[in-house]
């Protein structure tokens, strides 16, 4: 189930296969199954025969189907849980993002829904969705 992480960013944490569900990521596998590669829709990810895999923007590792990962809005990028705890203790906001990122955030939460992951809004979250 995709949720809005508690923070003073916009950020989606969903499973991996939720945001390939979704069309996030999802990139042409070549017809002689060798892998493809690039950034789709904002994700990076790679292709195989059998499907699409989702990979971290910051570290490049393969993010698992079953694994939860993370949509930061305001970099438009999604990170395996280590970046992202690493990020999200260092990272500063900037007040003039925060158009491109609620933006953002809105197009990505469409994309989910649309594909019909069930979004969890904290209860003591003050941003509307």
């Amino acid at each position: 189930m995709a949720k809005k992480v508690e923070s003073k960013f916009l950020i989606i944490e969903a499973t991996a296969s939720e945001f390939l569900n979704a069309g996030f990521g999802a990139g042409p596998v070549t017809d002689c199954g060798v892998i493809a590669g690039g950034v789709f829709d904002g994700f990076s990810m790679i292709s195989v025969a059998g499907g699409e895999r989702m990979v971290c923007d910051y570290c490049n590792d393969e993010i698992k189907a079953e694994d939860a990962c993370y949509y930061v809005s305001v970099l438009n990028q999604v990170m395996c849980r280590k970046c992202f705890e690493q990020w999200h203790a260092s990272a500063k906001y900037y007040p003039e993002d925060a158009r491109i990122e609620q933006k953002n955030y809105e197009y990505t939460l469409k994309k989910l829904e649309a594909a019909g992951s069930q979004f969890i809004v904290p209860a003591c979250s003050s941003q509307q969705v």
